[in-house]
């Protein structure tokens, strides 16, 4: 008994397994009833007490179909829970199936540890029914008043965090289904797939990554998203990858701030963005965005039709920080790109190396290059550019209004390049409607930026039009503004801008092209501009016409300029400066019409300027041309006025002015030959000073041996007679100062001789024939000098007009008076005076018959002339004067009487005497008198008395005007 009894003995093996058998009972009955507990009351209990929860706290409805729990596995699983919209009937929310694998460390750790959770089949029906609510925001107030009341309870106290675990937490087969009523627009994200690998804030996995991913189709396009982060963790540094595939943009439209001013008419985005966020401790949070983002078959329309497409944009997104406003674009290109209703077009552009400040408004790019584009531009009949019509601003209001900007954007390019493009402009603005192109073969800037100071560089080879050809090289900065460029252009061609000179409309241009090389400069600002050209300059090949006649009218091979100084700024003088002017093989046509107009009259009818308030004197100029030289220059002369019409050629011209200048005293030389009708020399030379704003000119021209019947035409229309021989030489002289004309024509006619009489209604009536013979003399020539005289500032001064009166004038002379003329050719002036006397008469004295010298003068200057001409016939004629000749031939024969009578009387006796003797014998009484009347009572009838004794004197006057001597 005692040793059964005695503890420190071994109890007996019966004892040890009734105790091993009761534990194990137990631990049945424990196992069994945590199984019945969890795994059959337990989901009943869960289902029931999680919607009405749930519900409570939401507000709604929250119905759940079925709960399953593995108490052994800790599995659980929840199906065909949805939560109810307010009436009831319809879901919010929904899954088919929520299955949750619970870890046995949730045990010891007192914090729920999931090693997975899938929910299959969610589906929400999120609906937009005003401009701020949703058919959740009863839901959103509902739980934001809960969070405010828990913390009114805690007294504001920060709530502690959570501590659980999660892992691999999937979601399956989801979708979101919004329907945003304001804006008219349905959404669907379907095929959702959410994969959190872990998530948890148990201090173990706090330095663990969680890996989510996320995939979706939105409105059909694919949409994935895969990422880490450590979102428990102070620094909750995060990386997400999202790619989207095939987002249509149209669909998001709806949604910007205001309407768009064109319509969109398609576009797809796809993306691939990485997002970098870090918050540590004490720091501001950092985030980066990087990646590359494209946009594909954009195109975008207005009212009137297709405004813009691309086919693609490829944006690399090296980095983007919206905090600190950074962003950085490695590269950016666009191709397939086309505008203005397909008028503009871009084959490719690439930009790199970009950065965007967007704080201090700075834009830095490092290169831009493009290749293979067209832009072609029109400007309508109004003179605007045509653009597609935007809304006006009224249609646009609706925007908001941008902030003020605090500073103008800084833009710096570092280099910019484009080739193989074309520019064209077509301009319905002038009349013909004008057509320019313009091929960039290379074009290539550095430096290019807004900011002041500045310095750039630009380099461009273009091709204009079908051959000309631009080189540019210049250095420039845009403010202030300052461009110095290297120019070389060749070959442009002048046609297309013929249309741009409004004046002389009927002059078309078939031809020329312009060339020039040297430095160009511009400065200052617009409004104050200064432009300097250091070069030479060329116009080639120009050919004008007359398109109302169809005719040439102005031609050359090439004029060229060297050594040009050209200078022009607001408020200095025009400046500029020639070394020499080369005029090669000009050619100009000069038409007198069948009204006897001139062709140059026609070419410029525009209205003259309306009067009104005298316009602003010029600017002042200083010009000077060193030397301007013709080379083989010809003037074709056709006059169509006279029948059969006439044609001259001048041509051969050769020679030079030099020392052109605006100076009001200087004066240039012209040195100029030529050939009329290619066999009369042609002689030009003089001074002349046609830049020092009024005329001067001091010339001489001389033709010589000019066959006059080339002018047979005008002969026969105005003389009346054609012209069978003969040779003409000119030599005028011409000085104008101050407006005033004074010029000399010597005419030397040589062996003219007429042909048969033609009858012309404008001939004139003078004989000309005998006019020609008075003025030829005996070597059958004819010398004429007439000038003229006037003033330039008279609208009637006519140079040709007033030579043609002189000319006319000298033929009546020569018929209303030949002598005077005979006497001018003798050397006895203008006056008509030769030796003292008038050739037109041989005066006698009167009553005589003899000669006096002077009288013999002029009778043998009269037989000079005409033994020099021959042609001419002299007939005599004599006349008397009645008055003188009978006075001398009465006293003639009153002296006859009186030395009669001293012949037969032979004693002296005084002329008296014998006076008296004959005024008895011819019974002639002296005159009676009277005498004056009586004064102061004397007889006042005057009495007749005999004459007193008269004298000599009176009594041979009253003898010669009482006797008649007849004839």
């Amino acid at each position: 008994m005692d040793a059964l009894a005695d503890p420190t003995l071994p109890h007996p093996p019966r004892n040890r397994g009734r105790l091993a058998r009761r534990m194990a009972i137990g631990l049945v009955a424990a196992v069994a009833l945590y199984a019945l507990a969890v795994g059959v009351a337990g989901p009943p209990l869960v289902r029931h007490f999680a919607a009405k929860q749930l519900g409570e706290k939401l507000g709604r409805a929250v119905a759940i179909d079925e709960v399953s729990i593995n108490p052994f596995t800790l599995a659980a699983t929840v199906k065909g829970f949805r939560v109810l919209e307010p009436d009831g009937k319809a879901s919010f929310v929904a899954f088919e199936a929520l299955d949750l694998d619970a870890s046995a460390s949730s045990l010891y750790r007192l914090a729920p540890v999931v090693d997975a959770l899938t929910v299959t089949g969610l589906k929400v029906n999120v609906v937009r029914d005003a401009e701020t609510h949703f058919n959740f925001s009863d839901i959103l107030a509902r739980l934001a008043a809960e969070a405010e009341a828990e913390v009114k309870k805690r007294g504001g106290a920060k709530e502690e965090s959570a501590r659980f675990s999660i892992a691999n937490v999937r979601l399956v087969g989801a979708s979101i289904d919004v329907d945003d009523r304001p804006k008219g627009r349905k959404h669907r994200i379907a095929d959702m797939s959410i994969a959190i690998p872990f998530i948890s804030s148990l201090p173990i996995h706090r330095k663990e990554y969680v890996q989510p991913a996320f995939s979706a189709n939105v409105n059909g396009a694919a949409v994935k998203l895969t990422g880490e982060t450590l979102p428990f963790e102070n620094s909750l540094r995060t990386h997400f990858d999202v790619r989207l595939d095939g987002m249509d943009v149209r669909r998001y439209l709806a949604y910007l701030p205001a309407e768009l001013p064109v319509s969109v008419d398609s576009g797809v985005v796809d993306a691939r963005i990485a997002i970098r966020f870090t918050q540590a401790s004490a720091k501001d949070p950092s985030v980066d965005i990087a990646g590359t983002v494209a946009l594909r078959d954009f195109a975008a329309s207005t009212a009137e039709g297709r405004l813009a497409s691309v086919g693609r944009i490829d944006a690399e997104l090296a980095s983007f920080d919206p905090i600190h406003g950074k962003l950085a674009f490695k590269s950016v290109k666009v191709s397939d790109a086309r505008g203005l209703g397909g008028d503009a077009a871009i084959e490719g552009l690439e930009a790199g190396g970009i950065d965007v400040d967007l704080r201090k408004r700075e834009v830095r790019v490092a290169k831009i290059a493009t290749r293979g584009g067209v832009i072609a531009v029109k400007r309508g009949a109004d003179g605007a550019i045509v653009l597609p019509r935007f809304p006006t601003a009224a249609a646009l209001s609706d925007m908001p209004a941008a902030p003020a900007a605090p500073k103008a954007w800084e833009v710096d390019v570092a280099s910019a390049t484009a080739a193989g493009y074309q520019l064209t402009l077509a301009d319905a603005a002038v009349k013909p409607a004008a057509t320019h192109r313009v091929a960039i073969e290379s074009l290539e800037a550095q430096g290019l930026t807004t900011r002041d100071g500045g310095k750039g560089k630009l380099a461009a080879r273009l091709t204009v039009g079908k051959a000309g050809k631009l080189d540019l090289d210049s250095d420039f900065t845009l403010e202030p503004l300052r461009v110095g460029a290297t120019v070389d252009a060749r070959n442009l061609d002048l046609v297309p801008l013929r249309s741009y000179v409004a004046d002389f409309p009927t002059v078309g241009l078939k031809g020329g092209a312009a060339s020039a090389r040297g430095k160009l400069t511009v400065a200052g600002k617009p409004e104050a501009l200064r432009i300097s050209w250091r070069g030479t300059g060329e116009v080639a090949q120009l050919a004008t016409i007359d398109t109302a006649k169809r005719e040439d009218l102005l031609n050359w091979k090439s004029v060229r300029a060297s050594a040009v100084e050209f200078d022009i700024a607001p408020g200095a003088p025009l400046t500029l400066r020639v070394g020499e002017i080369v005029v090669d093989r000009v050619y100009s046509r000069l038409v007198v019409n069948p009204d006897g107009t001139l062709n140059v009259q026609a070419l410029r009818t525009g209205e003259p300027p309306a009067k009104g308030p005298a316009a602003a004197a010029p600017p002042p100029r200083k010009v000077r041309i060193d030397r301007v030289t013709f080379v083989d220059g010809r003037l074709d002369i056709t006059d169509n006025f006279i029948r059969p019409n006439y044609s001259a050629d001048v041509g051969e011209l050769q020679g030079s002015v030099t020392n052109l200048s605006s100076e009001p005293e200087s004066r240039a030389t012209v040195d100029l030959k030529g050939r009329y009708d290619r066999s009369s020399p042609v002689v030009i030379a003089g001074t002349v000073n046609p830049l020092r704003g009024d005329l001067f000119l001091d010339v001489a021209a001389k033709g010589a041996d000019i066959e006059l019947p080339r002018l047979t035409a005008y002969s026969q229309r105005y003389a009346g007679y054609g012209i069978t021989g003969g040779k003409l030489t000119l030599d005028v002289k011409y000085h104008i100062d101050g407006g005033k004309l004074e010029g000399r024509n010597k005419v030397l006619i040589d062996q003219l001789t007429f042909g048969d009489k033609v009858e012309s209604p404008d001939a004139t009536k003078l004989p000309v024939l005998f006019a020609v013979n008075l003025l030829k003399d005996s070597k059958g020539q004819i010398n004429l000098e007439l000038p003229v005289s006037g003033s330039l500032d008279d609208p009637q001064f006519d140079v040709a007009a007033l030579a043609m009166q002189v000319f006319g004038t000298l033929l009546k002379r020569a018929v209303t008076a030949p002598f005077s003329l005979l006497a001018a050719a003798l050397g006895g002036g203008g006056g008509g005076k030769a030796d003292g006397g008038d050739l037109a008469f041989v005066e006698y004295a009167p009553g005589g018959s003899e000669l006096e010298e002077r009288s013999q003068a002029k009778l043998e200057s009269l037989v000079k002339a005409l033994r020099e001409r021959p042609g001419l016939k002299l007939e005599l004629a004599a006349q008397t004067d009645a008055k003188r000749d009978g006075e001398a031939l009465r006293r003639a024969e009153l002296q006859r009487r009186l030395d009669a009578m001293r012949a037969a009387d032979k004693s002296a006796g005084d002329d008296a005497r014998y006076l008296k003797a004959l005024m008895a014998r011819e019974k002639i009484e002296p005159p009676a008198v009277a005498q004056p009347a009586a004064v102061k009572g004397e007889a006042t009838k005057a009495e007749a008395v005999k004459a007193p004794e008269l004298t000599d004197a009176e009594m041979e006057a009253l003898l010669l005007a009482r006797i008649d001597i007849g004839d």
